[in-house]
Protein backbone atom coordinates (compact mmCIF):
# COMPACT_ATOMS: atom_id res chain seq x y z
CA UNK A 1 0.00 0.00 0.00
CA UNK A 2 0.91 3.21 -0.43
CA UNK A 3 0.49 6.35 1.51
CA UNK A 4 2.04 9.83 3.04
CA UNK A 5 4.61 10.16 5.65
CA UNK A 6 2.39 12.02 8.69
CA UNK A 7 5.19 12.29 11.54
CA UNK A 8 7.91 10.87 12.67
CA UNK A 9 9.58 11.29 16.53
CA UNK A 10 13.18 10.83 16.89
CA UNK A 11 12.89 10.85 20.99
CA UNK A 12 9.75 8.09 20.82
CA UNK A 13 10.80 6.38 17.49
CA UNK A 14 7.35 6.33 15.95
CA UNK A 15 5.69 7.67 13.24
CA UNK A 16 2.32 8.05 11.78
CA UNK A 17 1.51 7.52 8.05
CA UNK A 18 -1.98 8.19 5.99
CA UNK A 19 -3.12 5.33 3.78
CA UNK A 20 -4.46 5.91 0.45
CA UNK A 21 -6.93 3.88 1.47
CA UNK A 22 -7.83 6.85 4.24
CA UNK A 23 -6.44 5.42 7.56
CA UNK A 24 -3.86 6.29 9.39
CA UNK A 25 -1.02 3.68 10.15
CA UNK A 26 1.49 3.68 12.89
CA UNK A 27 5.09 2.06 12.49
CA UNK A 28 7.98 1.89 14.77
CA UNK A 29 11.22 3.19 13.85
CA UNK A 30 12.24 -0.32 13.03
CA UNK A 31 10.22 -0.73 10.11
CA UNK A 32 11.63 2.53 7.98
CA UNK A 33 13.78 0.51 5.61
CA UNK A 34 14.89 3.64 3.76
CA UNK A 35 18.51 5.19 3.86
CA UNK A 36 16.90 8.41 4.14
CA UNK A 37 15.41 9.98 7.29
CA UNK A 38 11.48 9.97 7.76
CA UNK A 39 10.67 13.54 6.70
CA UNK A 40 6.76 14.23 6.77
CA UNK A 41 5.14 15.05 3.89
CA UNK A 42 7.26 12.16 1.22
CA UNK A 43 5.21 9.47 -0.14
CA UNK A 44 5.78 5.58 1.41
CA UNK A 45 5.23 2.70 0.18
CA UNK A 46 4.63 -0.12 3.54
CA UNK A 47 2.09 -3.36 3.87
CA UNK A 48 -0.28 -3.08 6.48
CA UNK A 49 -1.09 -5.17 9.77
CA UNK A 50 -4.33 -3.76 11.22
CA UNK A 51 -3.71 -0.58 12.29
CA UNK A 52 0.19 -0.87 11.63
CA UNK A 53 2.24 -0.15 8.59
CA UNK A 54 5.36 -2.52 8.69
CA UNK A 55 8.76 -2.38 6.00
CA UNK A 56 7.62 1.07 5.81
CA UNK A 57 10.11 2.55 2.38
CA UNK A 58 10.57 5.72 -0.06
CA UNK A 59 8.27 5.63 -2.56
CA UNK A 60 10.47 6.87 -5.42
CA UNK A 61 9.56 7.71 -8.53
CA UNK A 62 10.80 5.19 -11.43
CA UNK A 63 13.41 6.42 -13.36
CA UNK A 64 13.27 5.98 -17.69
CA UNK A 65 17.00 6.06 -17.90
CA UNK A 66 18.76 3.08 -16.65
CA UNK A 67 22.73 5.01 -17.48
CA UNK A 68 21.49 7.58 -15.27
CA UNK A 69 23.63 7.34 -12.11
CA UNK A 70 22.03 6.81 -8.76
CA UNK A 71 22.49 10.39 -6.76
CA UNK A 72 25.07 10.17 -4.35
CA UNK A 73 24.73 10.84 -0.86
CA UNK A 74 25.82 14.30 -0.28
CA UNK A 75 26.03 15.79 3.02
CA UNK A 76 23.12 16.10 5.24
CA UNK A 77 20.57 19.01 4.74
CA UNK A 78 19.62 19.93 8.33
CA UNK A 79 16.41 21.28 7.34
CA UNK A 80 15.29 17.99 6.55
CA UNK A 81 15.23 17.35 9.69
CA UNK A 82 12.03 17.38 11.95
CA UNK A 83 12.51 19.98 14.35
CA UNK A 84 13.26 19.62 18.18
CA UNK A 85 9.89 20.12 19.32
CA UNK A 86 8.50 17.82 16.88
CA UNK A 87 10.99 14.99 18.00
CA UNK A 88 9.48 14.65 21.72
CA UNK A 89 12.67 17.14 23.72
CA UNK A 90 11.29 19.49 26.02
CA UNK A 91 11.71 23.51 25.61
CA UNK A 92 15.34 23.44 27.99
CA UNK A 93 17.15 19.97 26.89
CA UNK A 94 21.38 19.75 26.48
CA UNK A 95 22.00 18.08 23.43
CA UNK A 96 23.19 13.98 23.75
CA UNK A 97 25.03 14.17 20.23
CA UNK A 98 26.91 17.58 19.77
CA UNK A 99 28.46 18.44 23.57
CA UNK A 100 32.02 19.48 24.67
CA UNK A 101 30.82 19.66 28.41
CA UNK A 102 27.62 17.60 29.00
CA UNK A 103 25.65 18.94 26.28
CA UNK A 104 24.35 22.36 27.99
CA UNK A 105 25.42 25.09 25.63
CA UNK A 106 24.76 22.90 21.87
CA UNK A 107 21.25 22.70 23.78
CA UNK A 108 20.35 26.46 24.59
CA UNK A 109 22.40 26.99 21.28
CA UNK A 110 19.86 25.22 19.06
CA UNK A 111 16.83 27.13 21.61
CA UNK A 112 18.03 30.02 20.94
CA UNK A 113 18.79 29.28 17.27
CA UNK A 114 22.77 30.42 17.61
CA UNK A 115 25.78 28.58 16.76
CA UNK A 116 26.99 26.27 19.58
CA UNK A 117 30.76 28.88 19.08
CA UNK A 118 28.79 32.13 20.21
CA UNK A 119 26.53 30.50 23.07
CA UNK A 120 30.17 28.88 24.58
CA UNK A 121 31.98 32.00 24.13
CA UNK A 122 28.80 33.22 25.73
CA UNK A 123 28.76 30.95 28.74
CA UNK A 124 32.45 31.31 29.26
CA UNK A 125 32.03 35.08 29.98
CA UNK A 126 28.90 34.44 32.32
CA UNK A 127 30.89 32.16 34.45
CA UNK A 128 33.70 34.92 34.55
CA UNK A 129 32.33 37.78 35.09
CA UNK A 130 29.24 36.55 37.54
CA UNK A 131 31.91 34.97 40.25
CA UNK A 132 31.38 31.56 40.22
CA UNK A 133 27.39 32.02 39.93
CA UNK A 134 27.29 31.26 36.04
CA UNK A 135 29.58 28.12 36.84
CA UNK A 136 26.85 27.10 39.61
CA UNK A 137 24.23 27.52 37.32
CA UNK A 138 25.93 25.59 34.68
CA UNK A 139 26.67 22.67 36.51
CA UNK A 140 22.58 22.78 37.55
CA UNK A 141 21.89 22.85 33.80
CA UNK A 142 24.11 19.86 33.51
CA UNK A 143 22.60 17.62 36.53
CA UNK A 144 18.72 18.53 35.72
CA UNK A 145 18.21 19.21 32.35
CA UNK A 146 17.40 16.09 30.25
CA UNK A 147 19.40 15.02 27.35
CA UNK A 148 17.68 14.94 23.81
CA UNK A 149 19.20 13.77 20.84
CA UNK A 150 19.80 16.38 17.75
CA UNK A 151 21.17 14.10 15.16
CA UNK A 152 19.57 11.03 13.84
Amino acid sequence: MKGKLLDFSIAENLGLISGDDGNRYAFAGKEWKAKDLPVAGRRVDFQADGANAIGVYLDLPATDSPSRPAPSAGPLDESLLPSIHDAGCPSFYRSADENMLGGVCAGLARKWNLTILPMRILTAFAIVISYGFGLLAYIACWVFLPRCRTRV
